[in-house]
Formats: C-alpha cells, sequence, structure tokens
C-alpha cells in the first residue's frame, strides 16, 4: 500500500472519530448511514480489498465533510487539530516564521478502524462506537 493509500484511510478513520462533531455538517440519520458504509469499507480495506477511491467519492458527497476531508489530507490530521510553535505565549501571533505543527495525539480503536485526536487535555477519550473498546493512545502518547 502507498503513502497516499494509508493517507486516505486513516482519514476515513478518523472521520468516524469526529462525525458527531462537524458543524454544518449531515443530520443524524445520514451520519449513521455515512458512518456505517465507512465501517465497512475500512473493514474491507483490512482484508486486503482497495477501497481508497471509494471512500474519497463517499467522503465527497457533502460539503462539510468534503472540507473535512481536504483538510485532513493536507495536513495529515484534522486541520483544527494542529497549532503552531511560532504562537506567542501571551496569545497573540508571533512574526510569521517556519514554525513546526504541533500535532494533536491520535488514539486508535485496537481494532483499526476508528482515529480520534484530543484536542486538549481536559477532552476524555471516547470508546470506539463499533467495538465498543478505549481508543489507544498511537506514538509518543503510548509510552
Amino acid at each position: 500500500m502507498n503513502e497516499d493509500a494509508d493517507l486516505v484511510l486513516d482519514a476515513a478513520r478518523a472521520l468516524r472519530g469526529e462525525l458527531l462533531d462537524l458543524a454544518d455538517g449531515p443530520d443524524a440519520e445520514e451520519r449513521a448511514t455515512l458512518d456505517r458504509e465507512l465501517a465497512a469499507l475500512l473493514a474491507a480495506a483490512a482484508g486486503g480489498t482497495e477501497v481508497e477511491q471509494d471512500l474519497l467519492d463517499l467522503m465527497g458527497r457533502h460539503p462539510a465533510i468534503h472540507a473535512w476531508t481536504i483538510g485532513f489530507l493536507t495536513h495529515g490530521q484534522p486541520a483544527d487539530a494542529s497549532t503552531h510553535h511560532d504562537r506567542d505565549l501571551l496569545g497573540g501571533d508571533a512574526p510569521p516564521s517556519r514554525g513546526e505543527p504541533v500535532r494533536a495525539p491520535k488514539f486508535l480503536c485496537p481494532q483499526g478502524d476508528t482515529v480520534w485526536y484530543r484536542r486538549s487535555v481536559g477532552q476524555p477519550v471516547p470508546k470506539c462506537r463499533t467495538h465498543g473498546e478505549e481508543l489507544q493512545p498511537t506514538g509518543a502518547e503510548a509510552g
């Protein structure tokens, strides 16, 4: 699998964790349908089927989700989940620089079909809606 395919799969996993919080997103029934379709395609991908184009088509159906997906594919995580080192500690912007993005901690369903990004330390880590299991920290957060 190539890096672009991995990014699309990660976007779909993350979207599952973000669906309920998307402003201007689809209504509750559409969200539930979208979540089921994402879960089915991610399960097919886990079985070796190439589903990246199907995922992109699915994530492009609704304008708010399409915009969210473009942000994810651009930043490698939800666009609102990163900040930059060039922010002033007092709340103002520092002069433009080449500040490195600070990535939000990433949590993954042990079954691999949902990813969620913690935006603040106070946010409780949700459970996977498919499996009911606690999402687990990945990367530096894990250890």
